[in-house]
């Protein structure tokens, strides 16, 4: 059974969970993505509680740094028959996997759901830390029917906030790792994308790239949570001997409004670093910022775009200054240029012309 992600189920795989799903005698099944196909890895069988069994056995299937799919089989049934029980579809994708694995779990998990088509499944759980579980094991996680269909909306947006996402990522896929922005020689790299979407979802306030130069790639040097993010600690930030690229959001207030202006900072520092350095920063300055703006690609608006080689022209007064340039009554005068005046003391005296009428 192929799919347009060209993702395939092994037929192992639809076996093994027809069977669970009939005789109910397993508690969970992991599932991998291998060679472009989905694929059994490893299940668990009912030893305790379903609790009991997921803290002792199942939350071992949850490995670092890479994602899987585990079916999670309940104590409770949908209906009369015994054999119906709950299900729960939990995607772990843990923070530090590759992007690039992320993105094709978050785009295949609907072809599980569809071919395996439980009739009672509980919502799915996206997890990425064993934390997530904790909702879970404690019981908050469940719901009822209704609550269910009035957070379906909710989960609607979600996927549409994923896949969006993916779309961003594979738009531009290079070698492993890395992602190609035309015009650009240095290939940027997928913590670099990752940085980005998670700079336009609005979970960073502030992100620093660079560029790696002995790998030629623009790299992702350092973030700030938007929670945490003071606009105050910019200067300290910048590296006194090598250029950077910061994107940043700047809330403030002006004339009443409460503004979030995101703007994009190309810093260049008077000395220290090499020509070549800033050639090569120059270089690929305005490709990533078409790339970033580009609604085909990342699509973020970029208030105002600053080239600066002092930090002194990070500061607030500054940056409002930019923003809002101060209005000037003079600006709006239209000059007048007086003509000028011959040299001094070379004029002659003043001529009386008489006409043939004068007497």
């Amino acid at each position: 059974m192929s799919h347009s992600s060209n993702i395939q189920l092994d037929d192992n795989l639809i076996d093994f969970i027809n069977k669970a799903k009939q005789k109910g005698n397993i508690r969970a099944v992991k599932i991998l993505i291998k060679d472009e196909k989905l694929v059994l890895d490893d299940h668990v069988e009912p030893q305790g509680s379903w609790k009991d069994d997921f803290i002792q056995s199942v939350k071992k299937m949850f490995l670092d740094k890479e994602p899987c799919y585990v079916l999670l089989r309940l104590d409770s049934a949908g209906n009369s028959d015994d054999a119906n029980y709950d299900w729960i579809l939990i995607c772990w994708s843990p923070d530090d996997s590759h992007v690039r694995q992320k993105m094709l779990y978050a785009s295949t998990k609907s072809i599980l759901k569809l071919t395996f088509t439980f009739s009672s499944t509980l919502n799915d759980i996206f997890a990425t830390c064993q934390d997530d579980f904790n909702p879970l094991i404690s019981g908050d996680y469940f719901k009822t029917a209704k609550q269910i269909s009035d957070d379906l909306l909710t989960v609607q947006e979600q996927d549409l906030r994923n896949v969006k996402r993916e779309e961003a990522l594979s738009r531009s896929v290079n070698a492993p790792g890395t992602h190609s922005i035309p015009g650009i020689e240095f290939p940027i790299t997928d913590e670099a994308v990752d940085g980005i979407l998670r700079f336009k979802e609005g979970s960073i306030g502030f992100a620093e790239f660079s560029l790696d130069l002995s790998k030629e790639m623009i790299q992702l040097e350092s973030t700030e949570d938007a929670s945490k993010f003071d606009v105050k600690t910019l200067g300290s930030r910048m590296p006194t001997k090598n250029p950077r690229y910061i994107l940043f959001v700047y809330p403030h207030q002006y004339e009443g409004a409460s503004l979030k202006s995101i703007i994009f900072v190309y810093w260049v520092p008077g000395s220290g670093c090499s020509i070549k350095e800033k050639m090569l920063y120059s270089t690929c300055k305005l490709p990533l910022l078409a790339a970033i703006q580009d609604a085909r690609k990342f699509g973020i608006e970029i208030t105002k775009k600053l080239e600066i080689d002092d930090i002194d022209e990070l500061k607030e007064d500054n940056l409002l200054n930019e923003l809002h340039p101060p209005n000037s009554a003079s600006a709006s005068k239209p000059v007048s240029f007086a003509k000028p005046q011959g040299p001094a003391g070379k004029r002659g005296a003043k001529r009386l012309i008489r006409t043939g009428n004068d007497a």
